[in-house]
């Protein structure tokens, strides 16, 4: 078996501030998330495979829903 060796930096910095958010309820939750921001009006970037599986309408729904 060959071994792949590579040549890495002395130092490697990443930051990530997304926050990600899943499981069956997750889409209950948009709501909250986008209250936390103020959010009055997300952009919902896609395409067209997610639209067709009716995933864009959902998160529509979901994000005007109030919070409980």
């Amino acid at each position: 078996m060959r071994t792949l060796r590579m040549n890495l930096p002395e130092l490697y910095v990443f930051r990530n501030a997304t926050k990600l958010i899943s499981g069956r309820n997750a889409l209950a939750h948009v709501a909250h998330e986008l209250s936390l921001f103020a959010a009055t009006r997300p952009m919902i970037v896609s395409d067209p495979t997610l639209e067709s599986l009716g995933h864009i309408e959902k998160v529509a729904r979901f994000s005007t829903r109030q919070r409980a």
